[in-house]
């Protein structure tokens, strides 16, 4: 290819004595006779002092030397013709940003190379590797929208330093003939159709830009949204395409995690320009702050295997933190400097401090229509407070900055903290897969105790720690002695009690079931309602009636719950469409007192205690479904008034042996097959 400058009209390769300029390596690349033009497949960014004025046939690019004569200009006294623009500061970084992520993530396959490229890359590795044999170099496909395909080559080689090279060919589909070269077309940020579609909610996630396609399906392995530009397309008007893509769909900045050599730094310095031009936020990360000892040339893949992905989203993470606090505290002093005498900073500046000061402390969740402040009252708990909670925090945070508002200001500043800890989705941690206790958090797949977080949005925890008691307790003998009698010696109904007991305590609303007691005063249904509040805790349990489903308050009281007691329930003949929702995993609405009205799924079970039948007996499909009847006879000769005080101390047993019983033993237990329509069902029912 011929490339025409006023110095030179050709290209020769380059060899030992006479290096690429830009490379400093001896194969591969061509230069014009007084190296002022080059043609370098080893670059992708144009290093300082160079443009990139063209690419070749495939996608390599074709860089010149700045001209002399400009250079001159400047150092000779002599002004030049064109007005340097300054900088642009960069964008403040919102607070609150967190790595967006995804799962059920497919990556393209690691095969074996076909024929079609082995025939285009076979003199290339080859000649980097004398010996080579076909069968030990792979093929992985990137595909591009757009019938857009980047080709990756690797094989193994111990005399580089990562231990294997690489090669890359693009091809494009043109007339439904496919052609080996990059084309005319505009090639896409790689994954950005996965990355835009993660922002159909508007949150405060955003993806992560790394460098190179497989460093994008190391982090989509490891649950992060991630994209890069195609290895020869990182020019400002692609970079600027891919900036304003993300600012349509409302994406508040854009991390870039760049590769440990000088490559990676232009690359980030580049993409930084852009984004200040554009005064989009951009935080570029140092590899070496995420992990000191990383290697020359280093990236994503070579930190993932010295820590794990929750380690290193942290530190991501709290970079951003870092950052955002830091523009932070830049506005408030340029804010503090502009500001006349006696007159405090604007409200949006003050809730933008408030909002970054409280972060891990309160949040406005727009599923509970309600502020939440964390450990309020119970530690690792997310408490619903009301607007004058936060108000008296504003007027406190207020007052300690020696400004004293007025009711307008403080309103202004409520206003602006709801906009930043605005929280969409409330995605709190199921106990099917973590028991909240006081002191802590039990993860029960795996029986790993750890310390409480924020991020696990509990709203409730069991009224007793994990530590101490819990764990030196020694045996339930007390408890299981009582249900031996309550049943009568009755096995089946006491595995279909201690089930139900299991799934109360695993949350396990999924098993679309209620339990009721039934029989005379006095045969035990109160204590065993009793002892399984004990073991989710009174302030986990809901007690009211059907009835009680019927008004909107009391509704709104079931969100934070596990467990719903209708305890001595009257025969009752009203609308049963709440309750059908309630043990059918379906939507119920409820409102507090002068809020807005709330949906949300009952995430527990129902437990209805009657001495006579309560439900009527006809227009109940649904009914027979869900129901599990049992009917308590026993009544003793002498009533124990202390039975409830004994069963108390061994409550820490009773539930490390509901947490033993396996999900699928529960799900058999309590299951349609099993429990069925039982004699005592029927007999309500003619009764």
């Amino acid at each position: 290819m011929t490339v025409a400058t006023q110095e030179s009209s050709s290209f020769i390769k380059v060899s030992a004595n006479n290096p690429c300029p830009l490379c400093d390596k001896p194969d591969w690349c061509k230069a014009s006779p007084d190296n002022t033009v080059v043609i370098c497949p080893r670059t992708d960014t144009a290093p300082t002092g160079w443009n990139r004025i063209k690419d070749t046939v495939d996608g390599h690019g074709i860089y010149k030397l700045e001209a002399g004569d400009n250079f001159q200009k400047q150092v000779s006294g002599r002004r030049p013709t064109k007005k340097i623009k300054k900088a642009l500061p960069g964008a403040p970084v919102p607070i609150g940003l967190k790595l967006a992520k995804i799962e059920n993530t497919v990556a393209p396959d690691r095969l074996p190379i076909s024929d079609t490229l082995w025939a285009i890359v076979r003199k290339e590795i080859t000649g980097k590797t004398p010996g080579i044999s076909r069968d030990s170099v792979w093929e992985i496909a990137y595909g591009y929208s757009g019938d857009k395909t980047v080709y990756r080559a690797e094989w193994a080689d111990t005399t580089s330093v990562k231990g294997y090279r690489k090669t890359y060919r693009q091809s494009h589909v043109d007339d439904g003939l496919v052609k080996w070269e990059k084309g005319k077309a505009i090639w896409n940020a790689y994954r950005i159709d996965e990355v835009l579609a993660i922002f159909g909610n508007a949150s405060a996630v955003i993806p992560l830009m790394v460098e190179g396609e497989p460093n994008v399906e190391i982090a989509r392995s490891h649950g992060i949204a991630s994209l890069t530009l195609q290895g020869s397309n990182w020019t400002e008007e692609q970079i600027k395409s891919v900036v304003m893509e993300l600012q349509r769909v409302n994406c508040q900045a854009l991390p870039y995690l760049y590769d440990n050599d000088e490559t990676g730094l232009a690359k980030a310095n580049k993409i930084k320009s852009v984004c200040d031009q554009l005064q989009f936020p951009c935080i570029l990360i140092d590899p070496k702050i995420i992990w000191p000892d990383i290697p020359e040339k280093g990236d994503i893949k070579e930190i993932l295997t010295e820590m794990s992905a929750e380690e290193f989203i942290q530190r991501i993470e709290d970079g951003l933190h870092s950052r955002a606090a830091k523009d932070v505290e830049q506005e408030r002093n340029r804010a503090i400097s502009n500001e006349k005498p006696d007159e405090p900073p604007l409200p949006q500046l003050i809730g933008g401090w408030f909002a970054e000061d409280l972060r891990e402390r309160l949040i406005y969740s727009e599923q509970h229509q309600s502020w939440m402040a964390y450990e309020l009252n119970l530690k690792g708990v997310w408490t619903a407070v009301g607007d004058a909670y936060v108000l008296n925090a504003i007027e406190s945070m207020c007052r300690n900055r020696d400004i004293y508002p007025n009711n307008n200001y403080v309103a202004n500043v409520l206003g602006t903290l709801k906009r930043i800890l605005f929280c969409l989705e409330w995605t709190e941690r199921p106990s099917c897969e973590m028991l909240p206790f006081e002191d802590g958090v039990l993860q029960i797949g795996t029986t790993v105790f750890r310390e409480h977080a924020p991020g696990d949005r509990l709203t409730w925890s069991l009224e007793r720690p994990y530590r101490g008691s819990a764990v030196r307790s020694e045996g339930w003998g007390a408890i299981a002695q009582w249900l031996s009698e309550a049943t009568e010696g009755n096995a089946r109904k006491q595995e279909i009690l201690l089930a139900f007991a299991a799934a109360a305590l695993r949350g396990m609303s999924s098993v679309q079931k209620f339990l009721m007691l039934t029989g005379p005063g006095g045969t035990g249904k109160g204590v065993f309602s009793h002892l399984l509040t004990l073991v989710l805790g009174e302030r986990n349990t809901w007690i009211g009636n059907l009835e009680d489903l019927n008004k909107p308050d009391r509704i709104a009281e079931l969100q934070t719950k596990r467990l719903a007691l209708f305890d001595d329930q009257e025969r009752y003949m009203g609308n049963l469409s709440n309750f059908r929702s309630l043990t059918g995993g379906g939507k119920i609405s409820g409102r507090q007192l002068y809020k807005s009205a709330i949906n949300f799924t009952f995430n527990g079970l129902a437990l209805v205690t009657a001495n006579q039948p309560c439900f009527p007996a006809t227009g109940i499909s649904w009914l027979k479904r869900r129901i599990i009847q049992q009917e308590f006879r026993h009544q003793p000769t002498k009533q124990n008034i202390h039975l409830q005080k004994q069963l108390a101390p061994e409550l820490s047993a009773f539930t490390r042996h509901l947490l033993s019983i396996p999900v699928a033993e529960i799900e058999r237990a309590l299951g349609e097959e099993m429990t069925g329509l039982n004699h005592t069902f029927w007999e309500d029912r003619i009764q």
